[in-house]
């Protein structure tokens, strides 16, 4: 399972990331910027994005709503 983590705080990204690494069979992919972490997803894809409800730039209802047009959408929590 591919997650990718983004958050504007690196404490918080850096623990999350440390703790999804934790479970087996998950690879984690932390990212600062949610518009590069919308535009992985769009090119590699990932079952999970774990984001920050508010951030600077892209919020968390704007970043699961870009990415409704995938031909399959990851699950997002924020």
């Amino acid at each position: 399972m591919q997650v990718l983590i983004v958050d504007d705080n690196r404490t918080n990204l850096m623990f999350l990331h440390r703790l999804a690494d934790q479970v087996d069979g998950c690879t984690a992919i932390p990212f600062l910027d949610p518009r590069a972490a919308l535009d992985h997803a769009r090119v590699a894809g990932c079952d999970i994005v774990l984001v920050d409800y508010m951030m600077p730039g892209l919020d968390a209802s704007s970043s699961s709503a870009s990415c409704v047009p995938m031909p399959r959408p990851p699950a997002f929590r924020w």
